[in-house]
């Protein structure tokens, strides 16, 4: 099949695609190969919650708990590392040659941090080395929330040499912020002699979900809109793919008018929109959400080892 026209011209346009979702699913019944090959895919992350509905709702994982479960393993954390960590593995695996064409700038999968260490910095760092180093693979990334404890565990991890995707960032001051730790952590990395052209980091500005709130207290039948600009990354849910790839209209508008994008902001402003105040309170809902995921996945797994408990007399 040769790859979808409106996909290829989003390409063209400078935009990386990478798919919002993660799931054995979609990797064992070759979906995953098909959305690289057919639909541009180049990169993928996961979150609490992806996993959450990936584990969930299948049980594609249920073979290998049993078998964890019956090792004697039962802290409910490295069940769920153990399956997940396997399923990212072999997405990088996969996208390895368009990691490998692209210089190392693209074809890259991620796994997020816990949310419950989002405002824990040293938790952070060591959880994201512990993974970087199980992972290892160069075309894997760390998701570290950008949150104000997260800003120095960037920095670190950078200078560590780990590949960190920043998540939850909403804001412009927030995002400044952490182009100043990444470039502190190369700085330092440097300075000790160590190479820093293959350490990559990606910052993932939440963009719809301020699109949504903003527009919402502004005119509540206003729909949401998106922007395409060249060299960004746009992450999508595989529905979305599909959608566009059927009937997505380009235009570039991100950066065509930057003095009329101003003009637009203070306008919203004197409407009484806080742009300051949505985007910290989105940032506090990014991470109870991701909580709220990460331990129903948790319990979860919990249920489904007891049940196989259960089912072998254990």
């Amino acid at each position: 099949m040769a790859p979808n026209p409106n996909l290829q011209r989003l390409r063209e346009a400078g935009v990386a695609i990478w798919l919002d979702t993660l799931s054995r699913e979609l990797l064992e019944t070759g979906g995953f190969a098909e959305l690289a090959r057919d639909y541009g895919v180049t990169g993928a992350t996961s979150n609490p919650t992806i996993f959450d509905k990936a584990i969930t709702g299948s049980d594609r994982y249920d073979g290998q708990l049993r078998e964890l479960a019956a090792s004697g393993e039962r802290d409910t954390q490295e069940l769920f590392f153990s399956i997940a960590l396997d399923d990212v593995r072999a997405a990088a695996r996969l996208l390895r040659p368009v990691y490998e064409d692209s210089g190392g700038s693209d074809g890259f999968i991620s796994f997020e941090c816990t949310p419950d260490l989002a405002d824990d910095t040293e938790g952070t760092i060591a959880q994201a080395i512990s993974l970087w180093q199980r992972l290892d693979q160069p075309n894997v990334m760390i998701k570290v929330p950008g949150t104000v404890a997260g800003l120095l565990a960037i920095e670190e991890l950078t200078r560590r040499g780990v590949n960190v995707n920043v998540t939850l960032l909403f804001s412009i001051e927030r995002y400044e912020r952490v182009i100043d730790a990444y470039l502190r952590g190369l700085v330092a990395r440097a300075r000790a002699g160590e190479p820093v052209d293959k350490v990559v980091s990606v910052a993932s500005f939440f963009l719809s979900r301020i699109d949504t709130k903003a527009d919402a207290q502004l005119d509540p039948s206003s729909p949401a809109r998106g922007q395409v600009g060249p060299d960004v990354i746009n992450t999508m849910p595989e529905h979305t793919l599909r959608a566009f790839a059927d009937h997505g209209v380009i235009a570039r508008t991100l950066d065509a008018d930057p003095q009329a994008a101003e003009r637009k902001l203070a306008a919203a402003a004197g409407a009484g929109l806080d742009l300051a105040a949505i985007t910290s309170q989105l940032e506090r809902e990014g991470v109870r959400s991701f909580c709220d995921s990460y331990h129903q996945l948790l319990a979860c797994i919990e249920r489904k080892v007891a049940t196989m408990d259960a089912a072998s007399g254990r």
